[in-house]
C-alpha cells in the first residue's frame, strides 16, 4: 500500500494513526490478503473473499458490541 492509500483510508476512517502502529497494522492487512489469495484447497473469487471479509466484519462487530 501506497502512502497515498493509506492516507486515504485514515481520512475515510476518521482515525489518526501513529506512524508505527499505520505500520504494524499495514502488515495486519498484508498477512490476511495473501491468506484469501493464496492458494489453498480452493480459490476464492473476488465475490467470496468479499463475503469472506464481512464475516469476519460482523464477528468484530459483535464482539465489540458484546
Amino acid at each position: 500500500m501506497s502512502d497515498k492509500e493509506l492516507q486515504s483510508v485514515m481520512e475515510r476512517t476518521g482515525y489518526k494513526i501513529p506512524p508505527y502502529r499505520l505500520a504494524c497494522i499495514s502488515k495486519t492487512a498484508s498477512k490476511i490478503v495473501q491468506m484469501l489469495t493464496n492458494p489453498s484447497p480452493i480459490m476464492l473469487t473476488a465475490n467470496e473473499t468479499n463475503i469472506t471479509l464481512d464475516m469476519v466484519r460482523f464477528i468484530l462487530e459483535r464482539g465489540e458490541n458484546g
